[in-house]
């Protein structure tokens, strides 16, 4: 169950991503730091922070 929320997180943030700069990159090519850093944005997306 775990792995599925966070395959769920995963796709949210490309798309958001995806949706802001209109780039098509993979969860590996986010200019993020780090894995932790791009999910604590897509959960801060949903909860509207």
């Amino acid at each position: 169950m775990r792995q599925h929320i966070r395959a769920e997180e995963e796709a949210a943030l490309v798309d958001a991503f995806r949706r802001h700069t209109g780039r098509d990159v993979g969860f590996d090519r986010l200019p993020f730091h780090d894995r932790a850093a791009g999910l604590a944005v897509i959960r801060n997306l949903r909860e509207g922070r």
